[in-house]
């Protein structure tokens, strides 16, 4: 596997998260991106418009709609990511307490 990556099934409302640990220094950053994985899973209704919208696209527009599209996903996941660390403070430090007490 190349890269961290999180795919979702519409038609059973099931998703797979695969991550690379090798890729990651820490269970910190590991579980940072696993969440940002698990963040990624509030726009599956809107990857479902989008796979249904695109069908009529091609060539060069489709291209640069799906990076807009693509960028517009990073930028709500990392908003996101900010209210989680600032407001509720659900940074990667805590999470990883958290989850050492639940392995007890």
């Amino acid at each position: 596997m190349e890269a961290d990556e999180c795919t979702a099934d519409h038609r059973y409302r099931t998703a797979t998260i695969r991550l690379d640990a090798a890729q990651h220094d820490s269970e910190a950053e590991l579980l940072r991106t696993m969440r940002h994985e698990l963040l990624h899973l509030l726009h599956v209704d809107f990857n479902l418009y989008w796979m249904c919208a695109m069908r009529g696209v091609s060539g060069r527009a489709k291209a640069m709609m799906g990076e807009v599209y693509e960028a517009a996903q990073e930028k709500t996941v990392a908003a996101i990511e900010a209210m989680l660390d600032s407001g509720l403070g659900m940074n990667a430090g805590k999470m990883v307490r958290v989850a050492r007490r639940l392995r007890k």
